[in-house]
């Protein structure tokens, strides 16, 4: 009858060697103190490693026919054991499975992934979260069961809708990764994100503005002063939305900021020129925020309804402007390490879909030139 131990076993087993390598049951030897070997199952039962020793032997350099034949038995017989069992732990496993499938709730899996993310972009990962709950509306739970690629179709059109740029490609090739995660976790067979086409659409070119639309902006009132005031300061110091609003007096020295960006947690220096530095007035005498500003949602309101007072004929986002800042630079002759550094980006990598940009404008503006007759 076989013997099963713990993986306390462990330390006993030495000296073996691999007879038969299953998916998830190996069928070993060990040398035994006296010759011989001793044959043994391999495998892991709930999250623990198992030896089950068959009682089965055999014998070192068999001298008779009769116990060459033993020893064809005893691992035959091994062999077959080692089948049944790993049919057994194979039936077990796929039970276990299909019920965890049907119990397992992916909004908490999502949650629990998104807590303990690495990154550095975990702030991506948090808002992609957020998307995916706000398409869902109100759920309790969301079975994995339920995770489906018409599901995951959706998404990404609702991402197409609500986030602008690569935004939307961003996100989803996030979704993908948790989705991929719990493949690798046994939560399901398949990942039905991938099946969804995650097109990347650089986007920005309707978003740039030019230093004249700029200009057209600033000529025009906006019903919220502070709003026309904190989106012409991203303007002209490629600053996010999300840092203006944390933005405070006590980081601004002179002419210059210091500040961690709200989504990367990286220490950057912003130096400000003449007209960042109108904008941001006199440094009052009690630190606190620089720009006094309502929800993201009001601001972005009355962003568009001051750009369609100026006659922009755009769909102009607080993004706009750091993606005004950065086109304009490289269009002014800036090279491309500089405005990598003024942006904030950890790589080159990032700010090359700016040059592709620029010489897409610049191939644009020389097709626009008319047509010399002669």
């Amino acid at each position: 009858m076989a013997k099963t131990s713990p993986a306390a076993e462990a330390g006993k087993v030495s000296q073996t060697r691999v007879i038969v390598k299953g998916k998830l049951v190996k069928l070993r030897a060990r040398r035994l103190p006296a010759g011989g070997e001793t044959l043994y199952l391999d495998y892991n039962e709930g999250g623990k490693r198992r030896y089950d020793f068959l009682g089965l032997h055999l014998m070192e350099s068999p001298k008779t026919s009769r116990d060459r034949q033993q020893n064809r038995d005893n691992q035959l017989l091994a062999e077959r054991i080692r089948s049944e069992r790993e049919l057994q732990l194979s039936k077990n496993s796929l039970i276990v499975k299909a019920s965890v499938q049907r119990r397992a709730d992916f909004l908490a899996y999502l949650d629990e992934y998104v807590e303990s993310y690495p990154k550095k972009d975990l702030r991506v990962m948090e808002a992609m979260g957020k998307q995916f709950k706000a398409m869902l509306g109100e759920t309790g739970a969301l079975p994995f069961s339920e995770v489906t690629v018409r599901l995951c179709a959706r998404f990404r059109s609702h991402l197409e809708s609500k986030c602008t740029g690569s935004t939307p490609y961003n996100y989803f090739k996030k979704f993908r990764k948790v989705l991929r995660q719990a493949v690798k976790d046994g939560l399901i067979d398949r990942n039905p994100a991938e099946e969804v086409e995650n097109r990347y659409a650089e986007g920005i070119e309707k978003e740039v503005l030019t230093t004249k639309e700029i200009q057209l902006m600033a000529n025009v009132e906006c019903y919220l002063p502070e709003v026309k005031r904190a989106f012409l300061f991203s303007c002209v110091t490629g600053l996010r939305f999300c840092d203006i609003q944390a933005l405070e007096w006590k980081g601004v020295a002179g002419s210059v900021i210091r500040l961690k960006q709200q989504k990367t947690s990286k220490e950057v220096v912003v130096n400000l020129n003449n007209t960042a530095l109108r904008l941001l007035g006199e440094k009052p005498k009690r630190d606190g925020k620089v720009f006094e500003l309502p929800s993201s949602t009001t601001c972005a309101k009355h962003l568009q309804r001051w750009a369609n007072k100026a006659e922009i004929g755009k769909k102009v986002t607080w993004h706009c402007a750091r993606h005004s800042f950065g086109t304009n630079l490289l269009i002014s002759g800036a090279d491309v390490r500089s405005v990598s550094g003024l942006l904030g980006h950890s790589s080159l990598v990032e700010t090359q879909k700016y040059v592709r940009l620029v010489e897409s404008l610049k191939e644009k503006a020389v097709e626009r030139l008319p047509e010399i007759i002669f």
